[in-house]
């Protein structure tokens, strides 16, 4: 058997540095980061490959 460092569940809460390439965990975000991710994803070249490629408003963003 397999011993495992750390469980699934808890690795969803870590961050990665693999040197030029980070992985960071968006999960357990404050609400500015949460704000600066909504920003993100309302910029018009990210929109267009959403799924749903309208404006996301902070009530629904926070809903």
């Amino acid at each position: 058997m397999i011993d495992y460092k750390y469980k699934f569940s808890e690795l969803l809460t870590l961050n990665f540095d693999f040197g030029k390439l980070k992985f960071l965990n968006i999960i357990n975000l404050n609400r500015e980061e949460l704000e600066i991710i909504r920003n993100w994803r309302n910029k018009d070249e990210i929109r267009k490959w959403m799924y749903t490629d309208h404006i996301i408003t902070l009530e629904e963003h926070f809903n």
